[in-house]
């Protein structure tokens, strides 16, 4: 019986191959509902079934790649602008963000404002992620796939 891994390899999947046993088993299932426990051989309709979510993952993946291009093309556009406001205004945005995020995080460290409260949570956690959108857009992103 050839293994989990070889079937997906065999079947063109290296991506899922290259997880490894337990996630390709687990990433399968997930996706498609088939168990490759019960498996000894992939047919036809399961490399369809699979084939077919990979395509959908990668037709999302290419929607979101080409919406952060269109963003990075917009705000080059506007940096050719003679109009200061026009200009900077996304930079304005951002740099206040960080800056009020950061003035946030100084009244929690410095134990002005009450952790317990579920409220300063869900705003700290909200500014994180700004700050994290901010400086992802201006820099790129960690990943370069």
């Amino acid at each position: 019986m050839i293994g989990i891994v070889g079937m997906l390899a065999k079947a063109g999947f290296d991506y899922l191959a290259e997880a490894g046993e337990d996630a390709a088993r687990e990433a399968v299932k997930k996706a498609t509902g088939i168990n490759l426990d019960e498996k000894s051989e992939l047919t036809e309709s399961d490399l369809q079934k699979i084939k077919s979510r990979e395509n959908a993952i990668t037709e999302q993946l290419n929607i979101i790649l080409a919406d952060k291009h269109n963003a990075r093309n917009m705000a080059i556009e506007l940096s050719k602008s003679d109009s200061f406001l026009l200009k900077n205004t996304g930079s304005m945005i951002g740099i206040f963000t960080i800056i009020t995020s950061f003035v946030l995080f100084v009244f929690i460290l410095s134990g002005n404002l009450d952790t317990n409260n579920p409220n300063v949570s869900l705003i700290l956690g909200f500014a994180g992620g700004y700050i994290t959108q901010i400086l992802s857009f201006y820099y790129g992103a960690t990943k370069n796939k």
